[in-house]
């Protein structure tokens, strides 16, 4: 052993021994008083944190249960809206709210709604029945096995028609089994003013099934422990064997307002917005006091052995000095527990995105890293994907893709996400990769992270939207043509030539798509006026003009309630806008007009000209483009002549 005298000093004399020894004792004393009183303040720290987590998790829970069942709620707004906004359910609404109590409706008419109502409320197995009311909660439409409302049922049904917003009811019990009441407003189709249009004129009333909503909602799922638990309160509970109805204690509620223990539990509720219900909480308290004493336990195990460590460090240091070796090992140790440390924060990083499929290669692409996530979806043990080349982990049409995106990453040329396709999966899937390189210690590139994230589920949504949007410019095509066949004829021409004259500009895919669906969705205001006006086989008066005038508009308040992805009200607004601002609705001029409004103009007007009329020939097709040119100030000259191009060139026969 090598002698330590030269580096701490000669050993203390033998004499001084006890004297060390005392000292030491008392030192190791003073350390056990310190270290107990600093337990103390440990744990009492611990159970403060442990409580305020407990809480903490509390609230987020009922904050969460508690959105999910509103959201159960308020996905009747928008699963009724194609009922709500059914143009002839609002129009028969509007009739019979004007009418006044004990209204009678056209009998024809009636038969129609009632079968649309009951064909709505059947395919629809969470409505049990469902009920039309005027702004006093009485029923003028009503689906089979609909019973009468009570008083507190109309009260709500009033008050969803004095303010414009949906009501929902308590839970109750019914031949239907549990069920609540949801009572949403139903606006006119189209309103002379911005007052009227915010007055509803009647009350769609809805009886909904609560048990599979309830359930789904209040199902322990991924988010709540054993011991865990999360129930349904409301205001007023009737005696009941359901469960869900079950009356809960004063001194739960009290202690509910502020996540305190109650009869064995700890629990905190909050209000469910929008709902006359609460969402309420429940942990054993045992769970929580484990806690605190495995806390305790813990702190005091540490203690002793932080005083055994002392007691024998000391021991060790009275007969032995430290050497270099000793200063080496400290060093390591040191070395070795920021290692640990850098070790812990990454897989903290890696365990914060573990929802996702995680995977890192080299700069040889062979694997260095991969999460469960991923390891599941390539069917292997996490442990047997280190050192694989990735190739060998993906199917080959995903494995040749990254490839070619990883090659880029670590030339800088790549972009950091894109969205593809895995053909391979069974169903297909969509995939959102996200990838970006590994810098090593250099500071260079020396591998690649990919982070994939499955997104089929939002992109098939917006698929579904978009034949949804399909069908919905179908059927009200379809409405104009029922109204009038001529309209239709007319918006189907104008969409022909629009489409033809967009194709020599060269315009875009979405450009094409919304001149198309403007040109179809263009007669759609006419519908809403005067059928004798529409239908007339002399000229219009000055008058007649001006009320024709006003269908742009209608047109506009008809499709405000859909979601179109492209400009299309815009551009429709634009059809009979003219460049020297002589147009309408709104006098627009020059600049204001872009493209698709001056290619919609003119094929309007062309395809308007040369369609006979009851007190008119079909103009030819040359002299209508005659008079488009000699007026430059209203018609784009250029549009005009891509229009007589067009019209020139022979039309392929349809296939």
């Amino acid at each position: 052993m090598t002698p330590t005298a030269g580096i701490l000093g000669a050993l203390p004399a033998r004499r001084s021994g006890r004297t060390g020894i005392r000292t030491a004792l008392a030192l190791l004393l003073l350390l056990a008083v310190a270290g107990f009183g600093a337990g103390e303040w440990v744990i009492a720290s611990r159970t403060e944190a442990i409580l305020g987590a407990a809480r903490h998790r509390a609230e987020v829970i009922v904050q969460g249960r508690g959105e999910l069942v509103a959201g159960w709620l308020t996905r009747w707004s928008d699963a009724t809206q194609p009922l709500r906004a059914n143009p002839t359910v609002q129009i028969f609404a509007a009739t019979m709210a004007a009418r006044g109590p004990g209204a009678t409706a056209d009998a024809d008419l009636l038969a129609y709604l009632q079968t649309v109502f009951d064909d709505y409320v059947g395919r629809r197995n969470e409505i049990a029945a469902a009920r039309m009311l005027d702004g006093e909660g009485r029923a003028f439409l009503a689906s089979a096995r609909a019973l009468a409302l009570d008083e507190a049922q109309r009260a709500l049904a009033r008050d969803a028609a004095a303010s414009g917003k949906g009501a929902v009811g308590l839970l109750r019990e019914s031949e239907a089994g549990l069920v609540y009441d949801v009572f949403l407003p139903v606006f006119p189709a189209q309103a002379l003013t911005s007052e009227a249009a915010r007055r509803p004129v009647a009350v769609l009333a809805l009886t909904v099934r609560a048990a599979p909503g309830l359930a789904e909602a209040l199902a322990p799922g991924r988010t709540l422990d054993p011991g865990e638990s999360v129930t349904l309160l409301q205001a007023e509970v009737a005696a009941s064997a359901n469960a869900a109805l079950q009356p809960v204690s004063p001194d739960v509620l009290n202690a509910a307002t502020d996540f305190a223990e109650a009869e064995g539990r700890y629990v905190l509720a909050e209000a469910v917005p929008g709902s006359p219900w609460q969402v309420l909480y429940a942990r054993d308290a045992d769970a929580v006091r484990g806690a605190i004493v495995t806390t305790r336990v813990v702190v005091d195990l540490l203690i002793l052995a932080a005083l055994a460590c002392v007691a024998a460090g000391g021991a060790i240091l009275w007969w032995r000095q430290t050497t270099q070796n000793s200063l080496e090992l400290a060093n390591q140790y040191k070395a070795f527990a920021a290692h640990v440390e850098a070790q812990h924060q990454l897989l903290n990083a890696i365990n914060d995105a573990i929802a996702e499929e995680i995977c890192v290669v080299d700069g040889n692409r062979r694997v260095v890293y991969v999460n469960t996530a991923f390891a599941t979806q390539a069917g292997r043990a996490q442990a047997a994907c280190i050192g694989e080349a990735v190739e060998r982990l993906l199917p080959p049409a995903l494995a040749q893709r990254y490839e070619i995106r990883d090659a880029g990453v670590l030339r800088g040329t790549a972009a950091p996400s894109e969205i593809v396709e895995d053909v391979a999966a069974e169903p297909h899937r969509w995939l959102l990769v996200s990838k970006a390189p590994l810098i090593g210690v250099d500071g260079q590139p020396s591998g690649v992270i990919t982070v994939t994230r499955d997104i089929t589920e939002g992109y098939t949504a917006r698929e579904r939207q978009r034949r949804t949007m399909e069908d919905t410019i179908r059927v009200l095509s379809s409405s104009v043509a029922a109204a009038d066949p001529y309209l239709a004829n007319h918006a189907t021409r104008m969409r022909e030539f629009a489409l033809r004259i967009a194709a020599e500009f060269g315009c875009d895919a979405e450009e094409m798509e919304t001149l198309g669906t403007a040109a179809s969705l263009s007669q759609i205001g006419k519908i809403f006026l005067p059928r004798e006006l529409i239908r007339k086989e002399t000229r219009l008066t000055t008058e007649q003009r001006k009320t024709l005038a006003k269908h742009i508009d209608l047109a506009l308040d008809a499709l405000d309630g859909i979601a179109f992805e492209l400009p299309v009200p815009e551009t429709l607004a634009l059809i009979h806008e003219r460049l020297d601002g002589s147009g309408y609705p709104r006098g627009r001029a020059g600049e204001d007009i872009n493209l698709l409004g001056r290619i919609l103009a003119v094929a309007d007007v062309f395809a308007a000209r040369t369609e006979p009329r009851a007190y008119r020939d079909a103009v030819p097709s040359e002299d209508v483009i005659d008079i488009l040119r000699k007026h430059p100030e209203k018609y784009d000259a250029e549009v005009v002549a891509v229009l007589e191009r067009v019209v020139a060139e022979p039309q392929p026969a349809e296939t």
